[in-house]
C-alpha cells in the first residue's frame, strides 16, 4: 500500500523478519514456565505441610527416619520397645 508508511500486507512490521513472531513465542513460553514454577511451588508447599507431621519431609519422594521407623513398626520388623528406643534417640 502505498502513502502509509510502515504498514504493508500483514500489518505494521515491529522487527525484520520472523524475530517479532519469535518473540512472541519466547514471551508465550516465559509465561508457561512461570505458570508450570507457581504450580510447582504450591504442590511442594501443599505436600510439606500435611497436618500430624512433626516434621516435614525434605523432598516429596524422602522420608525422614522418624517416618522409616514408623514403617518399620507399622510392618511388624521392629517392638514396641525397640520404636520406642529409636524415637527417643531420634529426637
Amino acid at each position: 500500500m502505498r502513502g502509509v508508511p510502515g504498514h504493508y500486507y500483514f500489518g505494521p512490521r515491529w522487527f525484520p523478519g520472523g524475530i517479532s513472531f519469535l518473540l512472541g513465542l519466547l514471551i508465550l513460553g516465559l509465561l508457561v514456565y512461570l505458570v508450570m514454577l507457581v504450580k510447582r511451588d504450591r504442590d511442594q508447599t501443599t505436600v510439606a505441610s500435611t497436618p500430624g507431621d512433626s516434621a516435614p519431609s525434605a523432598s516429596p519422594g524422602i522420608l525422614t527416619p522418624t517416618e522409616v521407623i514408623k514403617m518399620r513398626y507399622a510392618r511388624g520388623e521392629i517392638t514396641r520397645n525397640e520404636y520406642e528406643t529409636m524415637r527417643r534417640d531420634l529426637e
